[in-house]
């Protein structure tokens, strides 16, 4: 019997039995992302940080369930670019690792490349902590102070979970130097985007999405 529940589907946003991986009112409540800059570096944001999407987020970050990560990534793998050629997770707080027991950009990475055939660089060094940044003033927010562990040649796509006034992205990106770097974050509210080119997120509403 246990056996048998293990292996029911549910959804990873709401729970429902035998609906998963996301429902049809979980999928309703999806929004599309759009594409924007940070520090003149285009970010792709594949859905945005509302309705199911905050929630999926929030089961990665804060609940460490695996299910969320395999749904975000397949809606930010169209997202990456074509030529990267390494796919680098911006790395949390270390103690928000310990904290949490997860790095969400890790987990995203990884399976983003596993569906692109992108290598994986763990090529930032986290602080070991900064302050939150959801919820704050977006003019106290300062920029996190990443260590670059090795140079990177050519572009690549830089993953977060989410990305709000892009403080963290800076951080990142000037560790990362002069390489060329795309972002692509699983969600964002918004807050940092000039540009209203919608993606192609649109397509999780549809039952016939690729989840696998």
């Amino acid at each position: 019997m246990v056996a048998y529940i293990t292996k029911v589907p549910v959804c990873v946003a709401c729970g429902e039995w035998g609906l998963g991986p996301l429902c049809l009112a979980c999928r309703r409540r999806l929004r599309p992302g759009r594409a924007g800059v940070v520090s003149g570096v285009a970010v792709n944001y594949a859905l945005h940080h509302s309705g199911t999407g905050r929630v999926l987020v929030h089961r990665l970050k804060y609940h460490g369930l695996a299910g969320a990560a395999d749904v975000l990534a397949a809606v930010m793998a169209p997202l990456v670019p074509s030529g990267v050629t390494a796919i680098v997770p911006v790395p949390r707080a270390a103690v928000r690792r310990v904290v949490y027991g997860i790095d969400p950009a890790w987990e995203l990475a990884r399976r983003i490349g596993a569906r692109t055939g992108v290598p994986v660089a763990r090529a930032l060094a986290a602080p070991v902590w900064w302050p939150r940044h959801a919820g704050g003033s977006p003019q106290r927010r300062s920029a996190p102070r990443f260590r670059l562990r090795r140079p990177l040649l050519g572009p690549v796509a830089l993953i977060d979970d989410v990305v709000t006034s892009g403080a963290t992205v800076r951080g990142a990106l000037a560790a990362l130097g002069a390489v060329d770097v795309t972002v692509v974050t699983a969600t964002s509210p918004g807050m940092m985007v000039i540009s209203k080119a919608s993606t192609a997120s649109g397509r999780l509403r549809d039952s016939t999405a690729a989840w696998h």
